[in-house]
């Protein structure tokens, strides 16, 4: 017995892992289309690849920008004081034409010649231009352009200077116009004093270079502030988003290994996480779910098992019973008739009373035995079945018989029996053995109910089984009893009445013909159902059920060994 449910254990075992996995493929397949209209880990990647982007670009501007600023203010110094031109050479420049008679040093002469006047000027004028050239290529600024307008006063009125000087008569300056010439160019000298020097730019530039500095270290401040939030924020971020998923997916994966199947991964994080965690709470789920089925199966196999072997020892008990009983009850019987006929013979000489009283005693006997005889026939029946072929047969006219049959009877009477079938339904069974299946759900129903009561008889025909459904409103059925209805000499009805092997009768049929039956209630007082399943066509290896072959062989066995 353990070797055979071990073996149903087994085989239901051996189709778990594939039942799930087949199962699940649809849902994955539904989920990855889905993930992708959700947030997904290749955003949630591009994301984290945008931010550490902008934190890389702002460092990094800021820090060229700073870079940038350094570079001016080391450059303008650099060229104020060692390339930057002066301003005393443009004055020591236009100093030199003045002639020193004109200022009272020497004593008065002739002017200089008119050809050296010009020279001089257009030395100077080349020396005031080659000062300006040199100043333009310095940093820009506002002394820039002061310089620029001053010089080019000075370089105009040179040129003016210069035509005149070529124009004079003789070669010489009037002495009339002296005073003239050396007011020009003392003006001259004067505008060139109003130049700006490069290096007096130093002062305006150290103060634009720290107001650049002030700005470019707030600015990396700022910027390091930021790149230092969004740091923290993308930490975060993956931690929420990568890594905790992760770690609780690898923890309830342990524990579904480990056997603890009822632990779930709660993730939400509406990416694959998500998707991975629900996929594995479902195959958990649906593994649980197949479980239960499983060992719900095993449950039901082994019960079947048991009560097959329950039924096979009864038989064998009940054969071995009823051919002991058999034959003292036929010499009972015979005794009775014996003793019925001789007192017949001698009834003249005993008292009316007497006579009676015997007569009835006669009566109980003869009653009893025969009732004994009807239950050894009926253990018999049970031990071996009835010896008859299989055949198409009717169930519908079958049905219609018994209930007619039943109807007939007197104590049943007062009851109220309704059939539901259609006009034929054909199946393959043995005739007595169908008639006796009615016969005993319709008795137990009858039974069951009390005067006014109603049983509803039931035959659906479907495409490959047909059902029998036995309804009453009876007393019903405690949910504790619904396990043993089938188990041989059980009982739940009123004491004293049957022996508790109509249904185990029943159940041995149906298993042999395929089918399979069962038992519904709702509860003391609210009556029962039993429904049939009885296979249109019985295959020739389902002549007799598995279970109960071997069991039966079984006991053969063991009975010759004891023998």
């Amino acid at each position: 017995m353990k070797g055979v449910c071990g073996g149903a254990a087994s085989h239901a075992r051996r189709r778990r892992v594939q039942a799930v996995v087949g199962g699940d493929r649809s849902d994955n397949e539904v989920a990855r289309t889905r993930v992708f209209l959700t947030r997904s880990i290749r955003r949630k990647l591009v994301t984290l690849a945008a931010l550490v982007a902008l934190m890389l670009c702002a460092l990094l501007g800021a820090a060229l920008w700073g870079v940038y600023q350094f570079r001016r203010f080391v450059n303008d110094p650099d060229f104020n004081v060692l390339r930057g031109p002066r301003r005393a050479e443009v004055v020591e420049a236009l100093a030199g034409l003045v002639a020193p008679e004109w200022l009272g040093i020497a004593p008065r002469g002739p002017a200089a010649p008119a050809a050296d006047w010009e020279e001089r000027v257009a030395t100077v004028q080349r020396r005031v231009r080659e000062y300006r050239q040199t100043r333009q290529s310095g940093p820009a600024g506002t002394s820039q352009w002061v310089a620029n307008a001053l010089l080019a006063e000075i370089d105009a009125e040179l040129q003016t200077l210069r035509e005149e000087a070529a124009t004079l008569p003789a070669g010489r300056v009037p002495a009339d116009r002296i005073p003239v010439w050396r007011a020009r160019l003392e003006r001259l000298i004067a505008l060139a004093a109003q130049i700006p020097e490069t290096h007096a730019e130093l002062r305006e530039k150290a103060a634009a270079a720290r107001d650049a500095y002030h700005t470019a270290f707030w600015g990396l401040m700022v910027s390091g502030a930021v790149v230092v939030v969004l740091f923290v924020i993308t930490a975060g971020f993956v931690h929420r988003s990568l890594f905790r998923p992760i770690r609780t997916l690898h923890e309830v994966a342990s524990r579904m290994a480990q056997g603890h199947f009822e632990c779930r991964a709660h993730v939400r994080s509406g990416d694959e996480m998500a998707e991975l965690a629900e996929t594995l709470n479902r195959i958990a789920e649906r593994f649980c779910q197949k479980q239960e089925e499983w060992d719900r199966e095993v449950r039901e196999r082994s019960r079947q098992l048991i009560r097959t072997q329950a039924l096979v020892g009864t038989g064998f008990l009940a054969a071995g019973v009823a051919h002991e009983i058999n034959n003292p009850l036929a010499a009972i019987r015979w005794s009775a008739d014996a003793v019925a006929l001789r007192l017949r013979r001698c009834a003249v000489e005993l008292p009316e009373e007497d006579r009676q009283a015997i007569e009835r005693s006669l009566s109980t006997i003869r009653q009893e035995s025969e009732r004994c005889r009807v239950i050894t026939a009926r253990l018999s029946e049970f031990s071996r079945g009835v010896d008859q072929p299989r055949e198409p047969v009717d169930a519908a006219t079958l049905t219609r018989e018994v209930l007619e049959t039943v109807s007939a009877l007197g104590r049943f009477r007062d009851r109220q029996l309704v059939l539901n079938c259609p006009e034929r339904v054909v199946i393959e069974a043995k005739r007595v053995e169908f008639k006796q299946v009615v016969l005993n759900l319709v008795a137990n129903a009858l039974e069951s109910t009390s005067a006014g009561g109603r049983v509803e008889v039931s035959l659906d025909e479907r495409a490959d089984a047909a059902i029998l459904t036995v309804r009453d409103d009876g007393r019903g059925i405690e949910e504790a009893h619904l396990e043993h209805l089938f188990e041989p000499f059980f009982t739940h009805g009123k004491e004293g009445r049957g022996t508790g092997l109509g249904l185990a009768i029943c159940h041995r049929i149906v298993t042999e013909h395929g089918g399979h039956i069962a038992a519904e209630s709702d509860g003391p007082g609210r009556g029962a159902t039993f429904s049939v399943c009885w296979p249109k066509h019985v295959p020739q290896a389902r002549l007799r059920s598995p279970s109960a072959d071997a069991v039966r062989a079984d006991h053969r066995s063991k009975r010759r060994a004891s023998a």
